[in-house]
């Protein structure tokens, strides 16, 4: 990504930055502009209009901040995206339904497009970014510049001694804060028996630090099972587990899976930490060798476990 881009980024972040922090002065100091000249339909109620400048002065902190580094803090754009997004189709609805004013409808509409379009495309850099040295990444870990001996469990084991003893079911996570992870973890509880029974240990990777995940772990019932931490994600690109795609991420299954999972299961994604564009994956390793594997066509997509693990 050149510098040119990113400098765009900046500096369309910026401008955002700077309508914000002027609109929420206005909103207080100089209500009566806003009402006359942009027929803004401010209220006269003074410490509404204060909160209304804390909400618009926050949002334009949070650009400025991202403007610094427009890839790294993203999440800013991102839910000024949403916020424009719903602003803009409120607008189109209220215009077409004629419930206030038309001048101002016209205002809100345009305003909230051009800044929908302008953080869409903060964000669509951002995302190209986080994805322009992927299969680079992959090319150069899948080789054998790292072996599986170079990968140690929490116990000080590597991974290439405990292929060559045992048929291993090798989980790669995703962060112990995605909705999908949990339900992974949640699964895995419950078959880690009956595949130790098959002489078939579990080996989970992450990308915490080795104390936050046995924390995490514990509340599965999980802390006896293996686990690699791989923070910068070495061992996922050498099974070449690549990050996600927007609609892998973002798509219409996923947002109702996860509206599933919350409501009939009580999962919920809390932080995140790790990658969070990183593709989950199953491999079955056998003599250090992988007989098979499951590669998600989304982060909501989960293997049929019985069929996956059926023939061992």
């Amino acid at each position: 990504m050149s510098a040119a881009i990113q400098n765009r980024s900046s500096l369309i972040l910026t401008g955002i930055a700077i309508h914000h922090i002027v609109l929420s002065l206005l909103v207080v100091l100089l209500p009566n502009v806003l009402r006359q000249v942009f027929h803004f339909p401010i209220s006269s109620n003074y410490l509404l209009n204060y909160n209304l400048s804390i909400v618009y002065m926050s949002l334009g902190v949070g650009y400025l901040i991202s403007s610094s580094k427009p890839y790294q803090y993203w999440i800013f754009p991102a839910i000024g995206f949403f916020i424009n997004l719903l602003l803009f189709i409120l607008a189109i609805v209220l215009y077409i339904t004629q419930k206030t004013g038309d001048q101002f409808l016209i205002l809100m509409a345009i305003n909230a497009g051009i800044f929908a379009l302008l953080l869409f495309y903060v964000l669509q850099q951002a995302y190209e970014k986080a994805y322009s040295k992927d299969n680079e990444l992959i090319e150069l870990f899948s080789n054998d510049t790292f072996t599986l001996n170079d990968f140690l469990t929490n116990e000080g084991e590597s991974l290439a001694h405990i292929c060559e003893n045992h048929t291993v079911l090798l989980v790669f996570l995703r962060h112990f804060g995605c909705i999908f992870c949990k339900e992974t973890l949640k699964d895995l509880s419950k078959i880690k028996n009956k595949l130790l029974l098959k002489d078939i240990p579990i080996v989970l990777v992450h990308m915490e630090d080795e104390e936050a995940a046995e924390n995490t772990l514990a509340k599965y019932d999980m802390r006896d099972v293996a686990h690699i931490s791989d923070p910068e994600s070495i061992l996922y690109k050498k099974f070449k587990l690549k990050r996600g795609r927007f609609f892998q991420l973002f798509g219409f299954n996923v947002l109702m899976r996860s509206l599933y999972l919350k409501f009939y299961y009580n999962i919920a994604t809390e932080g995140i930490s790790g990658d969070p564009y990183q593709m989950p994956g199953f491999f079955l390793l056998q003599k250090k060798q992988v007989v098979k594997s499951y590669i998600h066509a989304n982060i909501a997509d989960k293997p049929d476990y019985d069929n996956f693990l059926g023939s061992l």
